[in-house]
């Protein structure tokens, strides 16, 4: 698969990249611009993903409510509290390599912490977003289930693990799991999977998600379109964390 909007930003462009960075991991584990680059990504991540759902925190109080550990008080409890749920769903998915139904309703957890009645379980009630119904939440189980068998399937090593990761991502926002925090969890899925294929976690900015939700509008009238317009967004974002990874030496 090609990038729609990059030709240079190939599969095997990327392999090269990733070959680079773990050499360089390798060989400098303990450096300490290895640990500022993975701090500064988080807070930005966090920021950055809640921006996409109208979170209104801006990126600087991000890293004011985080690394404090207070919330501001120019912002809704519930608007603070999104800050810090991603957080901890962000470190809770570091620490879990396998895939599977129980990492995905943990993962809800974290994020949908400030809702107990809702967090970590699927929804029981019809969702319509914008003109489109989604799934009825009696066919959610079986759903995410073939979605993850079919995942644990995949051989990491032959196949472009960069169209694979978008079409995961597809599909599962359009079984729409939860009542909240799909678009969340989704994306913190997404950069299991990229680390899981010793890729870099990526970053879907805000600015983007003009393209980010296009790819979702064409998979609605063409799955292929849709997977290969995701493919590009999620390519271009992981040559920019590798090359901002290797220039830092």
């Amino acid at each position: 698969m090609q990038n729609l909007w990059y030709e240079d930003i190939t599969f095997e462009k990327l392999r090269e990249l990733q070959k680079e960075y773990i050499k360089i991991v390798n060989e400098k584990p303990y450096d300490s611009k290895i640990k500022r680059f993975y701090d500064d990504f988080t807070y930005s991540f966090v920021y950055n993903s809640n921006a996409i759902e109208n979170n209104p925190v801006t990126e600087a109080d991000t890293y004011i409510i985080l690394s404090s550990d207070s919330f501001l008080e120019k912002y809704s409890q519930k608007d603070n509290q999104e800050v810090v749920s991603l957080y901890k769903g962000y470190k809770y998915i570091l620490s879990k390599r396998e895939l599977n139904v129980e990492t995905l309703l943990n993962t809800h957890k974290y994020v949908l912490y400030f809702d107990p009645e809702n967090a970590g379980v699927y929804r029981t009630s019809a969702v319509r977003i914008a003109d489109k119904n989604m799934p009825p939440f009696e066919y959610i189980p079986d759903k995410i289930n073939e979605l993850f068998e079919v995942t644990a399937e995949l051989n990491i090593d032959n196949i472009n693990v960069f169209e694979a990761i978008a079409a995961f991502h597809l599909r599962f926002e359009n079984i729409h799991p939860f009542i909240d925090g799909n678009g969340r969890v989704g994306r913190l899925l997404l950069n299991r999977m990229l680390l899981n294929s010793r890729f870099l976690p990526i970053n879907l900015k805000v600015t983007d998600r003009g393209k980010y939700y296009r790819a979702f509008r064409q998979y609605d009238i063409d799955t292929t379109k849709g997977v290969r317009e995701l493919y590009s967004l999620i390519t271009k974002c992981e040559y920019d964390e590798l090359n901002k990874f290797i220039s830092m030496f």
